[in-house]
């Protein structure tokens, strides 16, 4: 049941990826089909996303690690799915 679940993900996922130059093409243009796809999911929808604030979007999709009281947010300022795109990843540290 659990395989069957993950399948059918896939297959919304895959999908909606290919409906996304459609659906926000401005977006999909910026930080490609997948990560888009994943990002209005995330936020539930595209009219709930137009109405994000711009903070908010950066932590989109963080997964939170438990450091035992350690200190990490300095460390990995886009660390959700904006920070997964080609965009971000080829800009310089200094930019960022």
């Amino acid at each position: 049941a659990i395989i069957d679940l993950l399948n059918a993900k896939k297959d919304i996922y895959t999908y909606v990826e290919s409906r996304m130059n459609l659906i926000a093409p401005n977006l999909t243009a910026i930080i490609g089909p997948e990560i888009a796809a994943r990002i209005m999911g995330i936020a539930g929808g595209l009219k709930e996303l137009s109405e994000m604030p711009s903070c908010n979007m950066q932590v989109l999709g963080v997964k939170r690690n438990i450091l035992g009281g350690f200190a990490s947010t300095v460390a990995n300022m886009h660390q959700g799915l904006l920070g997964q795109t080609d965009i971000m990843l080829n800009t310089p540290g200094d930019l960022k």
